[in-house]
């Protein structure tokens, strides 16, 4: 009973509007976290994959963020947040 999970979660969502590159709207974006994670017994044991990006709520699309400017992501939604 060994597998893989993946569980993803919301870091930070900006009041911001930003521009978004694909649909052109203005809309709030947000810093995702994705984790794949071995399981045993759908246990969680240990993550072996993470992705980070920013998704379009309008037309999701994805764009990846790199681990060196995930801070300054966060810094920027942090400003933004109410």
């Amino acid at each position: 009973i060994i597998g893989t999970r993946t569980i993803s979660k919301t870091k930070g969502v900006s009041d911001d509007l930003s521009v978004c590159n694909k649909c052109g709207l203005k809309t709030p974006f947000g810093l995702n976290h994705t984790w794949r994670w071995f399981t045993f017994f759908f246990i969680p044991i240990f993550p072996y994959w993470v992705s980070r990006m920013i998704i379009c709520p309008h037309c999701g699309s994805v764009f990846r963020v790199n681990r060196n400017n995930e801070y300054d992501v966060l810094a920027h939604l942090e400003e933004h947040l109410e």
